[in-house]
């Protein structure tokens, strides 16, 4: 199979989509390889099959850390492997992330490549070569940019996705489409009923949307130095809520995006049906769109799917996350805005006003 190709300053990567056993086996050839997995994955598709040499982790956030990736240095060295022994990465963005910064670093620097099991990954993390763990409770304070060498897509591994890891990954697919595709969009709203019951061939559109509009943006700007910047639409206020309040990934971008929304409506002129017709597909795709202040019990906090799209947080817990996030330099950020659906903005607001803004709207 001739594969589909993302081409990069110093580096290429191979696309290839279908059964990730034949695909990887052809990919990886002769040359020795080791299996990065989570605990899920690995018990639903690599338990009882030929592939050997599987290190697993825990699923989820709380194994994005130095400490895993310590504990992988040390099965690596037990392994005894050679320099051109392929790290694979098999699971969601913590797997994949984990995997790449591992091989990044590791004897300085192994091959590696991803096969994404979960729609966030496929859609979203697993292009641009984005690499890091989380550190004292900040997301992705720890990484680097360096690409995998493949990247396998097998459409199966969305059958068995859990419902909110597949609305999860809707709130990184809606946020392309805001940054980069009015016709993503209007694919989005005309057919959320379709993409929600798993239909193959419309959730093998929207990855391909989503592939080729985060290729475009990363390939002009891969060290994030300029218009990358705009991928980021939603996480600032996003990954502080996400850090917060233990809420899903895509629980907490949702959120983020609609208080971007509302300071693109005061600074960027976005219209107010844009603005409408944002939060109504949100909404459709089961994801949260207000955010409130008051303290709620703990076991509602943490569960793992929020019914209600009305999440409520300590809006002091998310202010003082954002002070740590990546993109503030100084006491200004670069926070991405909307113009309209499709025409993103970078815009140089201060700390402080951004806070004034939050305390205000939080209610």
């Amino acid at each position: 199979m001739t594969p589909r190709q993302i081409h990069y300053k110093h580096s290429t990567v191979n696309l290839y989509e279908g059964d990730f056993n034949d695909l990887l086996r052809k990919e990886i050839g002769p040359r020795q390889y080791v299996i990065i997995t989570d605990s899920n994955v690995n018990e639903l598709y690599l338990a009882g099959s030929s592939f050997k040499n599987i290190i697993s982790i825990n699923p989820g956030e709380s194994s994005k850390t130095l400490g895993t990736v310590s504990d992988i240095y040390s099965k690596l060295m037990e392994m005894v492997i050679d320099k051109d022994t392929v790290l694979v990465g098999i699971g969601g963005g913590v797997a994949c992330d984990i995997t790449g910064f591992v091989a990044s670093t590791y004897k300085r620097g192994l091959p590696f490549g991803f096969i994404p099991t979960t729609l966030l990954a496929q859609a979203d993390a697993a292009i641009g070569g984005k690499n890091g763990v989380n550190h004292r409770g900040i997301k992705n304070a720890i990484g680097l940019v360096r690409q995998p060498d493949f990247i396998i897509f097998d459409p199966r591994f969305l059958d068995t996705l859990p419902e909110n890891e597949l609305a999860s990954g809707f709130a990184e697919v809606v946020k392309t489409s805001l940054i980069g595709s009015p016709r993503l969009f209007d694919l989005l709203e005309n057919n959320y009923t379709r993409a929600l019951s798993r239909d193959r061939e419309i959730l093998a559109e929207i990855i391909a949307h989503c592939i080729a509009i985060k290729a475009g943006i990363t390939s002009q700007d891969e060290l994030d130095c300029g218009q990358r910047q705009v991928l980021n639409f939603g996480h600032t206020v996003g990954h502080a809520i996400e850090a917060a309040g233990n809420l899903s990934h895509g629980q907490a971008i949702s959120i983020g995006m609609m208080m971007a929304i509302g300071l693109s409506r005061k600074l960027c002129g976005l219209s107010e049906s844009s603005a409408g017709r944002i939060k109504s597909l949100l909404m459709k795709f089961k994801l949260p769109v207000e955010f409130k202040s008051e303290i709620i019990k703990s076991e509602i906090i943490k569960s793992e799917i929020i019914k209600s799209e009305i999440i409520k947080y300590e809006v002091k817990e998310v202010i003082s996350k954002l002070y740590h996030d990546k993109k503030i330099n100084g006491d200004t950020l670069n926070f991405i805005l909307l113009e309209e659906i499709g025409r993103p903005a970078i815009r140089k607001i201060r700390a402080d006003e951004l806070m004034e803004f939050l305390t205000r709207i939080i209610h």
